[in-house]
């Protein structure tokens, strides 16, 4: 679920909450992978995550004790989050479960983003949102880190030059803190054909420009400009639906082959690996477009129109 209604959004909020047994399984999953991994990393993405919060606090430190059990595992977990929620009592709690990695968006200043980022009663966002981000900046937590992802459409363009230096005042110079600038995609929302999108061709030219803001002259790398390579490529990499389906993609959420089978309560996985295999095929192939998205030249399953 979720308690905005962003214009451009792919998702149809049709999942509720994770059941009792999801979390059971999900807690057992844990039990049986820890004693083999190294590091374990646990992202938790949504609709809007916090509203279940209880079940991340849950199952956060369910992980968090196994990782004090054991002398070789350690454990981190991120969120993708409107931020909306994500109050100062609310970050300090997902902080002392390991939560420590953010993803919050932004589409601009408070006049802007209020048009695209829209609460689902209809209200604006972005004065709750910057008011838990400056509470963020200001907390003494060392190891968090946060990415800003920065929205980019034809129609908020001609107001980000302001809003790169409102952010250069107050979040650059501060490494827990990164900017990523993301143009809007076409991901299969209701409002796609409305969208106003920059051109492909545009698009490094722009991002560029607007980095110069943020950072002046000086040349300023982050993840995001290397080689990339999407967490659905990764044969270590499974999505646990809240009605416990299996998948890769956090986009694909209504492609049939997205659907890679079922977690059991005992916490083992049901896998299909017919359609497991397809979405991993950039580990071998070393292609760079499908290691960045598999999605793209997915084979289609046999029998589909």
């Amino acid at each position: 679920q979720c308690n905005f209604r962003c214009t451009y959004c792919y998702e149809d909020f049709k999942l509720k909450r994770m059941t009792p047994d999801t979390i059971q399984s999900i807690k057992n999953f844990l039990n049986i992978r820890s004693n083999k991994l190294k590091h374990l990393s646990i992202s938790w993405f949504g609709g809007e995550p916090l509203l279940a919060k209880d079940i991340i606090l849950e199952i956060s430190k369910h992980a968090q004790q196994l990782a004090e059990k054991s002398s070789k595992l350690s454990y981190s977990a991120g969120i993708t989050t409107n931020g909306f929620l994500l109050s100062p009592s609310v970050f300090n709690e997902l902080v002392d479960v390991g939560v420590v990695g953010y993803q919050i968006s932004l589409d601009g200043p408070e006049s802007i983003h209020d048009l695209t980022r829209i609460r689902a009663n209809g209200k604006g966002s972005f004065n709750e949102i910057w008011k838990n981000l400056l509470y963020i900046k200001d907390s003494k937590e060392k190891n968090i880190s946060v990415i800003l992802r920065i929205h980019l459409t034809n129609d908020n363009l001609p107001y980000m030059d302001d809003f790169m230096r409102e952010l250069k005042d107050n979040f650059v110079g501060d490494s827990r803190f990164e900017i990523f600038l993301k143009p809007v995609a076409k991901l299969g929302g209701r409002n796609d054909k409305n969208l106003n999108l920059i051109n492909k061709k545009s698009q490094s030219e722009i991002i560029q420009n607007l980095k110069s803001l943020l950072y002046g002259d000086t040349p300023v790398t982050n993840d995001f400009d290397f080689f990339p390579v999407c967490y659905a490529s990764k044969p270590n990499s499974i999505a646990i639906r809240s009605d416990g389906t299996l998948a890769k993609c956090t986009v694909a959420l209504n492609d049939e082959r997205n659907n890679l089978g079922n977690i059991n309560l005992d916490g083992s996985l049901n896998i299909n690996q017919g359609r497991l295999t397809p979405w991993i095929r950039g580990v071998y192939t070393l292609d760079s477009e499908t290691l960045a998205c598999p999605k793209r030249g997915l084979p289609e399953l046999e029998g589909s129109a």
